[in-house]
């Protein structure tokens, strides 16, 4: 990197990150894809979106190989930080600094790619879509989970706001990336919902591309709690 400016970006610890909330939806999400995709040898795997990297080490522990594409630095920051913490080593995963509203260039297509969760933040709908899609191999496997609706009891969550900060320790870590792909606006607005999805209308969507559907399912990703969300998990095969 001799040459090219660079930036420390400041990651909390892991104790902050995982916070309760995000621990208990990851847990069932993570349950219902793997459930699908059991046995990961041989398999090239493309998290689209992939945070820090959870559904990658899961991959990676079943013998699979895992890319991920994330157009926040951030995350990619935390990913780097959650393979080392898990004694992954750098030869075993593949991190790409990515926006999936552009044609992902390298050329490379998967047998499965995940899209979790994250369909309801990206702004072009349509073009995120066929960049997903297009990144499986025919007979490859596409997993979606997107949020289908929100019930709330409105119950009191001090408590656990209490624990999360708790949980935070500051202590924090320091990586240094370069100055060019940092971009704090798409941190800042990352955690936000631009749309709301109804129950099948992703399956809708989904008929304009060369797929068949062979998972629909709904799930309530935090079971435990009195707020309930309820999620759905779609998998579709890509077809000639």
């Amino acid at each position: 990197m001799f040459g090219v400016k660079m930036k420390r970006v400041k990651v909390d610890s892991f104790a902050g990150i995982e916070r309760i909330r995000r621990k208990e939806i990851t847990k069932k999400t993570r349950e219902k894809v793997f459930h699908y995709l059991k046995d990961c040898s041989g398999l090239s795997i493309m998290d689209v979106g992939c945070g820090y990297g959870e559904y990658m080490a899961e991959a990676i522990k079943r013998g699979g190989t895992a890319y991920g594409l994330d157009s926040d630095i951030y995350q990619m920051a935390l990913a780097h930080i959650y393979f080392e913490k898990l004694g992954i080593s750098e030869s075993d995963h593949h991190l790409f600094h990515h926006d999936i509203q552009e044609v992902f260039k390298k050329g490379k297509l998967f047998d499965a790619v995940f899209c979790l969760n994250v369909m309801e933040h990206i702004p072009n709908e349509k073009a995120a879509l066929k960049n997903i899609v297009d990144l499986s191999k025919v007979g490859g496997r596409v997993f979606f989970i997107v949020p289908i609706g929100t019930k709330l009891s409105g119950k009191d969550d001090s408590e656990e706001k209490k624990k999360e900060k708790e949980l935070a320790d500051g202590c924090g870590f320091h990586v240094f990336f370069p100055i060019d792909f940092v971009n704090e606006s798409i941190r800042s607005r990352g955690d936000k919902h631009i749309r709301e999805y109804k129950k099948d209308e992703l399956i809708e969507k989904l008929k304009a591309f060369s797929v068949e559907v062979v998972v629909n399912e709904s799930f309530s990703a935090l079971a435990e709690r009195d707020n309930v969300c309820t999620s759905q998990l779609i998998v579709v095969r890509k077809v000639e």
